[in-house]
């Protein structure tokens, strides 16, 4: 991913900034939600809605503020539930045609030379008489190993991160929102943490760490990752408002069990 040095300067960087009221945490929030394009490897994306695009970029406001503060600064797009990240991919040129070329089996090796047809050697004559010595001295190797010329240097490689992530992914058990909502009922968790939970993980791959950020799989516990996501977050904004105080952290259980 490339970032200018003059990126939390620019015009349209500013014009975010000031679009959530001089917040100047909007740089990160851009640069989280481009590190998830490049995760993902797309800027188009059809199942995201506001709520996700805020847990993605971790934005404490409302999701409604936070699209239209990206939309009119023209980062996004919206075209019914298909969401753009505008001009990622001309930006991102180069990379992105590594990746085609990977698909395709890397990139077409250099024509080989022929040498031309060498002309058939002449038998040699019967050797002198030598006596029980040697024709000649042989040459030093000076311990030298001999090399074997190297063929197919130019292959793809998969970083050690990308091998983990999609290791990690295998095999992970995804629960539906519904579930969800249903467990934190059990749980007495407000709906909204659920759905703000389901979303960021959903948003994540269901890997541990906002935008993809870690390599550990929720996991088949998923209700006690649901339960540890509600305590980080804290009580719901309208029992903090009633003590006129903002919730402590960390918590010992849930403010609301």
């Amino acid at each position: 991913m490339i970032v200018d040095p003059d990126f939390p300067d620019h015009w349209k960087t500013r014009l975010l900034v000031d679009s959530l009221g001089g917040n100047e945490l909007a740089p990160l929030y851009l640069i989280r939600l481009w590190a998830h394009c490049q995760n993902r490897r797309a800027s188009v994306f059809e199942n995201m809605p506001p709520a996700a695009l805020k847990a993605l970029c971790r934005y404490s406001g409302t999701a409604e503020a936070l699209e239209a503060a990206l939309t009119s600064s023209g980062f996004v797009r919206r075209d019914g539930g298909v969401l753009t990240v505008v001009g990622w991919e001309d930006y991102n040129a180069s990379l992105v045609a590594n990746w085609e070329n990977g698909k395709r089996g890397g990139r077409p090796s250099k024509a080989k030379l022929v040498p031309p047809p060498q002309p058939p050697e002449e038998p040699m004559e019967n050797p002198p008489e030598t006596h029980g010595l040697s024709m000649g001295n042989p040459r030093l190797t000076h311990g030298e190993p001999i090399r074997e010329d190297r063929i197919g240097e130019d292959k793809i490689r998969c970083t050690n991160r990308e091998i983990e992530r999609e290791t990690a992914c295998a095999g992970i058990r995804r629960p539906s929102l519904d579930e969800s909502k249903s467990a934190a009922a059990n749980l007495g968790i407000p709906p909204d943490k659920a759905d703000e939970w389901w979303h960021a993980r959903e948003a994540s791959e269901w890997l541990k760490g906002m935008a993809g950020g870690g390599t550990a799989p929720v996991g088949s516990n998923w209700q006690a990752d649901l339960k540890t996501y509600a305590l980080r977050a804290g009580p719901p904004a309208a029992l903090a408002a009633k003590g006129g105080k903002p919730p402590r952290t960390p918590l010992a259980k849930l403010p609301w069990e």
